[in-house]
């Protein structure tokens, strides 16, 4: 079953994705991922002040972390439903097409995830179940 497989697949990693988000930014960026002995310090205040120059705070990216969080479960819980119920193919498709595009606002599953998504989800849809 294709269609569960890669939805499957892409709700894992959309979800990963959210939680990497979240962790990253509930430490702020100065705290997360940083460099050691200040190797990178330029060019993480430089995109840090650019990001918020262009009207994006950290209240946003905690935002955008929760849409990848939400929609990685609701991926998981189509496809779970997609292998569950084969005969409504049809409208777990299209529950997992809508929250596979919305994650791209949540970093995607780093954008493979997203990919994996549309394309399971797609499947679905046009999938003949025996």
């Amino acid at each position: 079953m294709l269609p569960f497989a890669l939805s499957l697949t892409a709700g894992i990693l959309i979800l990963i994705g959210g939680t990497t988000g979240w962790i990253w930014m509930s430490g702020g960026l100065e705290h997360w991922g940083h460099m050691p002995f200040g190797m990178m310090d330029d060019w993480e205040h430089s995109w840090e002040d650019t990001m918020h120059g262009i009207g994006f705070t950290d209240a946003s990216f905690m935002v955008f972390s929760i849409i990848g969080l939400s929609s990685g479960i609701l991926i998981l819980l189509g496809s779970s439903m997609l292998y569950a119920r084969p005969k409504e193919h049809v409208a777990w498709g299209i529950v997992i097409v809508i929250f596979s595009a919305l994650s791209l606002f949540g970093m995607g599953g780093f954008i493979l995830g997203a990919a994996l998504g549309l394309a399971g989800g797609i499947l679905a849809i046009i999938w003949r179940p025996s």
